[in-house]
C-alpha cells in the first residue's frame, strides 16, 4: 500500500503517517527506510526536516575485525574503550585496537 491509499483508509490522518516518515528519514542515507520514507513524503507533498551531516551508515567509524579463520564466539573491550579481544573456534584470542581496526597481537 502506498502512502495516498494510506492516507484513504486511515481517513486522512496525515499527522501520524508524517511522523512517521520523519522518524523513518533518520535512518542513515544508505538505508531503505530513509529512502522509502523521502520518496513517500515527495509524492505526498509532505515536509520533512534535513538533518544535515547525517551518518551514511547506521554505525560510522565501525570497523570489521578479519583475521579470524573460524566463528568469532567470544568479544571483550577494555574499560578505557581503546582495546578488543576476540576469541575463536580457530583457537586464537586476538587483540585489537579498537580505534583503528588494527590486529595487535594473536594468542594461540
Amino acid at each position: 500500500m502506498d502512502g495516498g491509499a494510506f492516507l484513504e483508509k486511515s481517513g486522512g490522518v496525515k499527522g501520524n503517517l508524517q511522523e512517521w516518515l520523519q522518524a523513518a528519514s533518520q535512518e542513515p542515507n544508505a538505508s531503505f527506510l530513509s529512502r522509502g520514507a523521502a520518496s513517500t513524503a515527495q509524492s505526498l507533498g509532505l515536509a520533512l526536516v534535513e538533518w544535515v551531516g547525517k551518518p551514511q551508515g547506521r554505525y560510522p567509524g565501525s570497523y570489521a575485525l578479519t583475521g579470524h579463520l573460524d566463528i568469532v564466539q567470544s568479544v571483550a573491550l577494555s574499560r578505557d574503550g581503546k582495546r578488543a579481544a576476540s576469541a575463536s573456534d580457530d583457537r586464537l584470542v586476538k587483540i585489537w585496537n579498537a580505534e583503528t581496526g588494527a590486529e595487535v597481537s594473536s594468542l594461540e
